[in-house]
C-alpha cells in the first residue's frame, strides 16, 4: 500500500470525517463514506415560477437552495435568465439566477464528477413548471409555497393566494421545511421510507396548520397594508440559530429601530454546513459572529446594529443600574447561559432551542407564567442525576456503575464496549474507537447523537441538519416582529398570547407541532421567584406591585 493510501486509509477511520457534513458516530469510517457518495449523487432540481418570481417566492428559493447547498452539491436552478433580483432583497447580484447560484455556493462543496444516481424536483410557488420529464425525479415532486407568516409543502401544487405582505418568515419557513423533507427523501436508501403530506399549510403567526390556506391574516396589521417594524432587541448569541434570526431579519424591508448582538466568538469552519450567514470567506477570516451579523444588516439603514463580542451578561454589567433591557431573544444552548441571562432581570424574552430533529420557541414575562429558567429547572437541580439515568439507560449499566465512571473517569476496557454495543443491538466492534477513553467521551461522542444518527454498513452517523437551526431561527425572528408589531402582539408566545411554547419535530409535519402553556416552576430555587428580584423588576421596569 502507497502512503497515500494509507494517509487516506487513516483518514476515513477518524471519528471526524474529511468531510464537515458529517460526523463519524460509531463504526468504520470507510462505510461512512458511502453516505457521502449518497450525497453526492443526489441531484436535486429547482423549478421556480417563470418570467419574474415574486419577492416572496424569491425570498423562499434563495433560503432553500442556501440549506441544501450545506449538504447536497447537486442543484439544477430552473429559471429565467432575464429574472431580475427583487430590489427589495438584501444586496447582491442584479440577476436572480446568478443570485441564487452564489446562494447555492455558499457550502463550497465541489461538484463530483459521478453521475447522478438519485433525482429529486422542488417546485416553488403555485403553477406546475412547464414541463417536468418522467425521468426527472423519482416519486412525486415536492411542492414549496410561502407569504406573509404562512407556509407550504405538498405534493400537489400550493393554494396559497397571490398578495402577501412583505413578511419573510411564511417563505423562509417553507424553506426550511421543504430542505428537510429534501433531505430524508434523499436518504431513504439508508434510513427507510420518508413519507410526504399531500398538503401541509402553516402560519407562523397563529402558530396552526392544517390541510387548506389558513384565515389568519384578516387583522389589519397581518394584511397586505403591513410595514416592518420598529424593533428594540439584544439578540443572545449570533451562531447557527442566532445567525437565521438576523438572516430573516436582513429579508424584512424596512426595518428599523436597534439591535444589540451579542456573542464572544468567532467563525469556525464547521460553521459552513449549518449556519445561513456563513461563507466561505468569513469562516476562513475567523470572523466575529457579531461582525458577521452586523455586515448582514447593514443595509437597513434604520436599523441601528450594535455588535458586543461577549456575552450577553458581559453587556448588561456594563450599563450602570437600573438599566431596563429591552426583548432579549436567547439562542445559547448552555443552561448556565440562559441563567444568566435571567439573572439580569430582563423583562421580556424570546427563546429558541433545538436538537437535531426539533425546534422548541418560547415566550416568557418575568413575574408572569414560567421564566425561562423554569422550563429546564428539573435539569438543572439535577443535573449529575438525570444524565446518569440517561447514560444508564442507553448503555444497560446499572445507575450506580454511571455514577462511578463519571466521578473517576476510568477507561473503558473493550469487554465494557462489547457489552454496551449488545444494548443496543450494534454490529461487534462499531465502539472500538472509544476503547481506553472514558464514559464522557462516549456519552459527548456518541450517546448525546442518538437522534441525528443514520445508520450505512457497519457504521453510525451524525448527518448536519442546517434547516434546523433556520427554522428555529425564522420562528425566533417571527416572535420579535409580532411582539414590535402593534396589533399583532396578542399573537406571539407568551402570557398575552393563548400559548407560551411552540415544538415542532422538522422531520415529520407542523400538523403535529405542540402548543403548551408550561407550569411556573413552584419552589423558591427558580430566580424568578425572590420576592426581592421581583421589587428591583418593578423599580427597573416601572410596574406596580402585586
Amino acid at each position: 500500500m502507497s502512503t497515500t493510501e494509507a494517509d487516506a486509509e487513516a483518514s476515513v477511520d477518524e471519528r471526524s470525517l474529511p468531510d464537515r457534513r458529517l460526523r463519524l458516530i460509531a463504526g468504520s469510517g470507510e462505510d461512512a463514506q458511502g453516505l457521502l457518495t449518497l450525497l453526492d449523487t443526489t441531484e436535486i432540481t429547482v423549478h421556480l415560477p417563470p418570467e419574474q418570481p415574486s419577492w416572496r417566492h424569491q425570498v423562499l428559493a434563495l433560503t432553500m437552495v442556501d440549506l441544501l447547498g450545506r449538504l447536497f452539491p447537486r442543484q439544477n436552478i430552473v429559471c429565467s435568465p432575464e429574472a431580475a433580483s427583487d430590489p427589495a432583497l438584501p444586496p447582491g447580484p442584479d440577476r436572480l439566477l446568478d443570485r441564487l447560484h452564489a446562494a447555492a455556493d455558499h457550502g463550497t462543496l465541489h461538484r463530483p464528477t459521478q453521475p447522478p444516481t438519485r433525482r429529486l424536483t422542488v417546485v416553488v410557488g403555485g403553477s406546475e413548471p412547464h414541463e417536468i420529464p418522467a425521468t426527472a425525479t423519482q416519486g412525486q415532486a415536492l411542492y414549496v409555497d410561502g407569504g406573509g407568516w404562512q407556509s407550504y409543502t405538498g405534493t400537489v401544487p400550493s393554494r396559497l393566494p397571490d398578495a402577501w405582505p412583505q413578511v419573510p418568515i411564511g417563505a423562509m419557513a417553507a424553506a426550511c421545511r421543504a430542505a428537510g423533507i429534501l433531505t430524508a427523501k434523499a436518504l431513504e436508501p439508508v434510513a427507510g421510507n420518508a413519507p410526504v403530506e399531500a398538503s401541509v399549510y402553516a402560519s407562523a403567526l397563529t402558530h396552526t396548520a392544517g390541510a387548506d390556506p389558513i384565515d389568519d391574516e384578516g387583522d389589519d396589521a397581518a394584511s397586505t397594508t403591513w410595514t416592518a417594524p420598529h424593533i428594540d432587541a439584544v439578540l443572545a448569541g449570533a451562531g447557527s440559530v442566532g445567525g437565521a434570526v438576523a438572516y430573516a431579519l436582513a429579508m424584512t424591508p424596512g426595518l428599523s429601530g436597534r439591535l444589540v448582538v451579542c456573542d464572544p466568538q468567532a467563525l469556525e469552519g464547521q460553521n459552513l454546513d449549518r449556519a445561513l450567514l456563513a461563507t466561505a470567506a468569513d469562516t476562513e477570516a475567523e470572523l466575529p459572529k457579531v461582525e458577521v451579523v452586523e455586515a448582514a444588516l447593514a443595509h437597513l439603514g434604520n436599523l441601528d446594529v450594535q455588535p458586543h463580542q461577549g456575552k450577553v451578561a458581559d453587556w448588561i454589567a456594563s450599563h450602570p443600574e437600573p438599566f431596563p433591557l429591552p426583548v432579549v431573544l436567547i439562542t445559547v444552548d448552555a443552561l448556565e447561559e440562559r441563567r444568566a441571562i435571567q439573572d439580569g432581570l430582563p423583562l421580556d424574552v424570546l427563546n429558541a432551542a433545538c436538537n437535531a430533529t426539533e425546534v422548541m420557541i418560547s415566550g416568557h414575562r418575568t413575574g408572569t407564567g414560567p421564566c425561562v429558567c423554569c422550563l429546564h429547572m428539573a435539569m438543572v437541580l439535577d443535573a449529575e442525576n438525570v444524565k446518569a439515568a440517561m447514560i444508564s439507560r442507553e448503555t444497560g449499566m446499572p445507575k450506580i456503575a454511571v455514577e462511578q465512571h463519571l466521578t473517576s473517569r476510568p477507561p473503558m476496557p473493550a469487554p465494557m464496549l462489547r457489552q454496551i454495543e449488545r444494548h443496543r443491538d450494534l454490529a461487534e466492534g462499531s465502539l472500538a474507537q472509544y476503547e481506553d477513553q472514558t464514559l464522557h467521551d462516549l456519552w459527548d461522542g456518541y450517546l448525546l447523537y442518538g437522534s441525528t444518527q443514520v445508520q450505512y454498513g457497519q457504521a453510525t452517523v451524525a448527518v448536519a441538519a442546517p434547516y434546523v437551526t433556520a427554522l428555529a431561527g425564522t420562528l425566533l425572528a417571527g416572535e420579535l416582529l409580532k411582539a414590535s408589531t402593534p396589533g399583532l402582539a396578542r399573537y406571539r408566545l407568551g402570557p398575552s398570547g393563548s400559548f407560551a411554547k411552540y415544538e415542532e419535530r422538522v422531520t415529520a409535519s407542523p400538523l403535529n407541532a405542540i402548543l403548551t402553556n408550561p407550569a411556573r416552576w413552584p419552589g423558591a430555587e427558580c430566580l424568578c421567584r425572590s420576592a426581592r428580584r421581583q421589587r428591583l423588576l418593578n423599580a427597573r421596569y416601572g410596574l406596580e406591585e402585586v
